[in-house]
């Protein structure tokens, strides 16, 4: 096995949630749970926390993750890129160009220990391009509408697609916002993400996206069945 990293890029500052990387998913903060799955799948030589807040620090500590440094406010703001966060641990941290490192969400919480197996090996198949999770659109946004300034009428997005059969329509994909894998050089590269991508499928209750207070009592609805069943 190749030296894996996990980097956890935790900031304080989310706005439409107030500390949402730990907000609490069934009592425990959505940070420590998710760095618990880390842990479970068992292929990381090192957790490593990327925050600048104390607090954070300390549950990510108390959940088993590294947090040796201290994230500068420079690249802890609203629109600073992911890969800017992931790159500055990685020279803070002094890795290697060979390894394999995995950025993770904080609130990944419902990704599992074979979601985390998997995609490293389709990783490790595809090393000179980034490998995410994608999960499909329950309803094809090939036939879109959109709503007018009224708040009432519509339109089709694509008129070609209006009358089509959704069952006719090529399945769409989105990005799942839960992890992505690279390896250490790929990181560093100028490459986009996204331009230079395998996708992993994930089914859909392991993309919930967290943006607002609905996202967050969805996730622990979902995280609490989950829990239940494989019990």
């Amino acid at each position: 096995m190749r030296n894996t990293i996990a980097v956890i890029p935790a900031r304080s500052g989310s706005k439409r949630i107030p500390k949402k990387n730990i907000a609490l998913i069934q009592g425990q903060p959505a940070l420590a749970r998710t760095i618990k799955n880390l842990h479970n799948s068992a292929i990381f030589d090192r957790i490593i926390v990327s925050t600048d807040s104390d607090e954070f620090g300390r549950i990510a500590k108390g959940a088993g993750a590294e947090v040796p440094f201290h994230r500068p406010t420079e690249i802890s703001g609203d629109h600073t890129p992911t890969k800017d966060v992931i790159i500055h641990a990685l020279e803070m941290l002094g890795i290697d160009d060979d390894a394999q490192v995995c950025c993770v969400y904080p609130t990944a919480v419902l990704s599992q220990s074979d979601t985390f197996i998997d995609s490293y090996q389709l990783s490790n198949h595809h090393s000179a391009k980034f490998v995410f999770p994608i999960s499909r659109f329950r309803s094809n946004p090939q036939r879109a509408l959109l709503l007018a300034e009224d708040g009432q009428s519509i339109r089709p997005l694509n008129l070609d697609f209006s009358e089509t059969r959704t069952q006719d329509l090529e399945p769409q994909f989105y990005d799942a916002g839960q992890f992505y894998w690279g390896s250490s050089s790929l990181w560093r590269s100028k490459k986009s993400i996204h331009e230079n991508a395998v996708g992993f499928k994930v089914p859909w209750w392991q993309a919930i996206d967290v943006d607002d207070s609905d996202d967050l009592e969805l996730l622990n609805f979902t995280f609490d069945y989950v829990e239940r069943t494989n019990k």
